[in-house]
């Protein structure tokens, strides 16, 4: 989807999960995309590769997450995907000229489907905000799982390469949806 600014400082709203928690959560991620982008392995190239080409390099990298309401969340489904109900996770990239410079783009995170899945899986909310954030950055990194089956398998094996590069014993979203 296309870029659109949203700032974290506009949707501040409180629980257990803060702005602040899934900024510190987004740049550990980061770290780790970059520490991969210095080497050449096979790890690295599956999860940037796409992105490299894109842009013809690895410059630093930049993400915005914003947390917000089920409202604002189904406001947003509504206006940028054409479906009338809430979503976990809205991924915005940002313009070419913009990604060349850095900035991936947007991670928007309904707070209320955050906290209704962690209850569903049986696991804390910031265990559920570290699988939406891997989620919405593998978005950003040119993997679409809503393309084809292709698609979604390419997406499910760098969510859990992701996870893997983190050091964090999850599966991620792709893992409960149904296979295409």
């Amino acid at each position: 989807m296309a870029y659109h600014g949203f700032m974290p400082s506009q949707t501040r709203i409180s629980s257990e999960i803060s702005d602040e928690l899934a900024q510190r959560e987004l740049r550990r991620i980061v770290r780790v995309l970059k520490r991969s982008g210095e080497n050449s392995g096979k790890s690295s190239r599956a999860l940037l590769g796409r992105f490299q080409k894109s842009i013809g390099g690895l410059p630093p990298i930049q993400i915005t997450v914003a947390l917000v309401t089920d409202a604002t969340m189904k406001a947003l489904n509504a206006r940028y995907r054409g479906k009338g109900k809430t979503t976990d996770i809205l991924s915005f990239s940002a313009p070419l000229a913009l990604q060349k410079l850095g900035q991936l783009g947007e991670l928007v995170i309904s707070k209320g489907a955050l906290k209704r899945q962690a209850e569903d899986h049986g696991h804390s909310q910031k265990t559920e905000l570290r699988i939406l954030l891997v989620h919405g950055v593998v978005h950003l990194l040119g993997f679409d799982h809503e393309r084809d089956s292709k698609e979604f398998d390419a997406q499910q094996r760098a969510e859990q390469m992701l996870f893997r590069l983190l050091g964090w014993k999850l599966s991620g979203l792709m893992k409960r949806a149904p296979a295409r």
